[in-house]
């Protein structure tokens, strides 16, 4: 279940209905939202309330449903996170984690057409997530555990800016990325490892 300030969205594995709160007449439901290829996994509004994102539970598409036209716009290959797409800031681009074949693919896409308009090959081996900073000059994108307290940073054009690899423990041992955040003015951002450690780092140094 979601919300906006006037609408609430609620959805089983397999329909999704949206209903104004302040108008009980008001509702749409959009039937089969994850397609013919598997169980909705993660629903939530888009950019806007008039929007639904929808990832299935198998990675073939994701989907963004227009509730207005009841015509959605497919990605393809996404990576099943919940924390695997993200809207810019004041824009409402959306960057997104693919994975179509041995790499992770970074996707930007422009609003409401969703028209792809940076393609980027990651250096990582199974990217968890990705977050825009709230003025949406910075992307962040965080590896796996298991390649280490990796982060990159990207600017909103798509060139990395700053690659962070983290700072081993007493053993030797790195823990990995657990978390993300920037602070609210971006100058920096919060790492959080599997640790229980937090590193902040200066987003423009």
């Amino acid at each position: 279940m979601a919300r906006t300030d006037r609408r609430l969205l609620v959805a089983d594995d397999k329909d999704i209905l949206v209903q104004n709160v302040e108008d009980a007449q008001w509702q749409v439901t959009v039937k089969g939202a994850a397609g013919n290829i598997g169980k909705i996994a993660h629903v939530d509004f888009g950019y806007t309330p008039d929007e639904v994102f929808v990832l299935p539970d198998f990675g073939v598409k994701a989907t963004i449903w227009s509730l207005p036209s009841g015509r959605g716009v497919e990605i393809r290959d996404p990576k099943i996170l919940q924390k695997g797409y993200d809207y810019r800031p004041a824009t409402g681009h959306l960057a997104i984690l693919t994975r179509p074949n041995a790499h992770d693919i970074l996707l930007v896409l422009t609003p409401g057409t969703y028209e792809p308009i940076t393609d980027i090959e990651l250096p990582t081996i199974d990217a968890r997530g990705l977050k825009w900073s709230p003025d949406g000059r910075w992307l962040a994108v965080w590896d796996t555990a298991s390649a280490g307290s990796k982060v990159l940073i990207y600017t909103a054009d798509g060139q990395l800016f700053k690659t962070y690899l983290g700072g081993k423990e007493n053993d030797g041992v790195e823990l990995g990325v657990k978390s993300v955040e920037w602070n609210p003015l971006s100058r920096s951002i919060a790492i959080g490892d599997f640790g229980e450690n937090v590193t902040v780092l200066r987003s423009t140094t």
